[in-house]
């Protein structure tokens, strides 16, 4: 497999995920520019968005692959949801679309992570198994913010420099 192929065709998924970011709108405002960034890059260097069913950051990754001409693939648990990919499992406890979505793809860019979250620990194996730049994770100001513990264990941090004050 060459450096620009997915394992599910000729172009790389780019895996989006994020906390959920509550009612606050410069938070939003923040993951919107990071959203922007990613699918931006995305259709830059052919590649395709890959988003989780039913997560937080999943309606904004629909609109915005829409806006910036990306192709876009959902992928789902088997519960019932709308998705392009559906995944079963046999493991002794639930599959969390999160550490799915993160195993998935060829790169990851968390736009907001929570500390103490799902989302934290799914990175945080991923970082762990691959050794690799592929993880890349925004760089935020707030309390609950775990890009710092992220990059530690050796994610890209990713900063934008307007972002939150």
């Amino acid at each position: 497999m060459c450096p620009q192929e997915s394992v599910f065709g000729a172009a790389p998924l780019v895996g989006v995920t994020s906390s959920r970011l509550g009612h606050d709108p410069i938070w939003h405002r923040a993951a919107c520019r990071f959203l922007a960034r990613s699918v931006e890059q995305c259709r830059d260097r052919g590649a395709t968005l890959l988003v989780a069913a039913g997560s937080a950051v999943e309606p904004w990754a629909r609109r915005a692959a829409e806006l910036f001409a990306v192709p876009l693939q959902v992928v789902a648990i088997d519960h019932g949801e709308s998705s392009d990919l559906i995944v079963r499992g046999r493991r002794s406890g639930p599959l969390s679309r999160d550490a799915v979505l993160i195993a998935l793809a060829d790169r990851v860019d968390a736009v907001y992570v929570r500390r103490r979250g799902v989302i934290e620990r799914c990175l945080k194996s991923r970082i762990e198994q691959l050794h690799d730049a592929s993880t890349r994770v925004a760089v935020g100001s707030g309390p609950e913010c775990a890009a710092a513990g992220l990059i530690t264990c050796g994610a890209i941090g990713w900063y934008w420099p307007t972002t939150i004050s």
